[in-house]
Formats: structure tokens, C-alpha cells, sequence
């Protein structure tokens, strides 16, 4: 009974990490459709999904706590896990056609990359591949959000790991014809380091939680609004080939109102961010059932991801509530 009760012990240490690395592996392919639930009974796919997803939000996590950067820190980070996800791993950024979006297809495509989609798409990632899902993990774990949760040693490990096999992933070739190249490969990669190297640059910023009441359901509708200014005007920008930098100053000026609008109230920590992340999925789902039920006619399928959302999304919300008036560690660690 003693040894049952020391390895316990010993395994409720990674439980943040397997909480983190489970929902950054699933809750975005699922949530939007991108991989379908079948394909979690592949251990492979589960096991590319991890190394993907769940090994680079944590090492990003971990940076954040490491030098205590503030959130603009974190979301630069979260735009580099971008670059790696869709162009490293899915190759999506130097496409010029048959986009996840179409409206994208054939716009501002420049030296080998589709510019306005790799802002898009990377913006996304940023929040709902990275900040939400370590949101939602210090929510249920805050006695240990501003500690690290794997060593130095590991890190580099992992972080060298990322490094070959991403760029190996990235030179393979397909059977679609979409090889990386050595120049694009530089490309990418130079703008990871540059983006990292302004992020570790940036004034660390003392976060504390902001005490003033706040009604999560707002905080929920106001993640669900972003369908408005980021997905139909930026999309509809998109299909209609308007100047990039059109496109370019509706995405920066879309980001700095929403990030004014949440620092005015004191929503950009704890449980007020979480809800705002569980309302950025919501529209996610509805935008991907509408996908699967009315372009692509799969109503039973539209079906069964609607029952899959609302349960994820319920699980999420609970996790938010779950001591809604206890005082929750920011996202980003003092």
C-alpha cells in the first residue's frame, strides 16, 4: 500500500503535463474538425498529433514560466508553433491552392508563401493551439502554473528532437507535390528564430490577477464574437483579392481591439481568458458543423460532431468554474 501510495505521488507530478499535451493534441483537431475521431483509434496519428501539438505547447509553456514573459511574449511564441504546425509539419503555408480556407487560394502568395493565410492561420494557432490550452491547464492546476513541470535537460531534449524531425517532416516527399525545399526551409526557420528572439526581448511584464467581479458568460460570448472581424471580414477579404495589406491592417487592427477590450476589464488572466477560449472554440465548432452539414452534406457525421463538441465544450466549462472565486494564476507567471 505504501509503494501504491509513493508512485501516486510521484505520478500526480505530470498530471499538468498530460492535462496540457491532451488538450493542445486534441481539442483543436477535433474541435474544428481537422481530424476526425476515428483517427484517434490510430496510434499513429495519435503519436504524430503529440509530437505536433502537444511537445511544442509545452516547451512553450515552459519558456514562458522560465523567463517570466509577458502575454505579447506568449503570443509571439504561439505565432512561431504556427509557422511549425502549417509549415513544418502540414506544409499549408507554401501552398498557393487547396487551402484548409479556399477564400485563400491563389492570395498574396510571395516568395514561395501564402503571406495573408500564414498571419491568419498562425494567429489561430497562437491562441487555440497554445494560450487557451495552457490557460485551461493552470485553471485546474494553479498551485502549480508558476512552476516549471520538466527539467532543463528535457527541454533541450525535446526541443532538439522538434528541431530534426520538423525539418525532416518539412523535406519529405509527398504524393500531392507539395516538397519543401532547402530555401523555404531557411526561410521558415529564420523567421522562427527572429520571432522568438523579439519575444525573449520584450519587457517581462509582473501580471497579477485582476480581483474586479466578472461574468464568465461574457467572457464566452466575447471568444465566440471573433467569428465576426477574423473569420467572415478577414475571409471575405480573402476570397475577394483585395490588397494584402488590406488584409494585413484588418488582422493587426482586430488583434489590438480585442487585446484593449480584454486588458480594459482584466480578461486577459485566469478564468475570464479560459472562458474567452472556450467561446473561441465554440465558433470553431459551429463554423466546422456548418462545413460538414451544409457543403459537404455529411449530416450524420455534422451529427456526431455536434454531440463530440458539446461535450469537449461542457468539460472546458467545467473545468473554467471549477473555483471560479479562487484567485487563478495568469497565463503568463510573475
Amino acid at each position: 500500500m505504501r509503494y501504491f501510495i509513493i508512485i501516486k505521488a510521484r505520478c500526480s507530478k505530470h498530471y499538468p503535463v498530460l492535462l496540457l499535451v491532451a488538450i493542445a493534441t486534441v481539442v483543436p483537431e477535433l474541435i474544428t474538425g481537422s481530424t476526425p475521431i476515428i483517427a484517434f483509434l490510430n496510434p499513429a496519428t495519435i503519436l504524430f498529433l503529440v509530437i505536433g501539438y502537444g511537445i511544442p505547447v509545452l516547451l512553450i509553456r515552459e519558456l514562458i514560466v522560465r523567463r517570466s514573459l509577458s502575454l505579447p511574449a506568449a503570443v509571439c511564441l504561439g505565432l512561431t508553433y504556427g509557422i511549425v504546425n502549417e509549415g513544418l509539419f502540414a506544409r499549408t503555408i507554401i501552398q498557393q491552392h487547396s487551402l484548409p480556407i479556399p477564400q485563400y487560394d491563389h492570395y498574396g502568395f510571395l516568395i514561395g508563401i501564402s503571406l495573408p493565410w500564414t498571419a491568419g492561420i498562425c494567429t489561430w494557432h497562437a491562441f487555440a493551439s497554445v494560450l487557451f490550452p495552457i490557460a485551461l491547464t493552470h485553471r485546474r492546476f494553479p498551485d502549480s502554473a508558476q512552476r516549471t513541470w520538466i527539467s532543463g535537460r528535457a527541454c533541450t531534449s525535446l526541443t532538439l528532437f522538434l528541431v530534426i524531425f520538423s525539418c525532416l517532416s518539412f523535406m519529405r516527399h509527398t504524393v500531392s507535390g507539395n516538397q519543401g525545399t532547402p530555401r523555404l526551409l531557411l526561410i521558415l526557420i529564420g523567421s522562427i528564430a527572429a520571432i522568438v528572439a523579439i519575444a525573449l526581448n520584450l519587457p517581462s511584464q509582473i501580471a497579477a490577477e485582476d480581483d474586479r467581479p466578472t461574468n464568465l458568460r461574457m467572457c464566452l460570448l466575447a471568444g465566440f464574437s471573433v467569428i465576426i472581424p477574423f473569420d467572415v471580414c478577414l475571409s471575405a477579404v480573402a476570397n475577394s483579392k483585395l490588397p494584402i495589406a488590406i488584409y494585413f491592417t484588418l488582422l493587426v487592427l482586430s488583434i489590438v481591439a480585442y487585446g484593449r477590450f480584454m486588458v480594459a476589464r482584466g480578461w486577459q488572466y485566469g478564468a475570464a481568458f479560459a472562458a474567452f477560449g472556450i467561446g473561441w472554440y465554440a465558433h470553431n465548432a459551429f463554423e466546422s458543423l456548418l462545413v460538414i452539414g451544409l457543403a459537404q452534406h455529411a449530416i450524420v457525421i455534422a451529427a456526431e460532431t455536434a454531440v463530440l463538441d458539446i461535450i469537449m465544450l461542457r468539460l472546458m466549462w467545467k473545468l473554467v468554474m471549477r473555483g471560479a472565486r479562487a484567485q487563478i494564476a495568469p497565463i503568463t507567471s510573475p
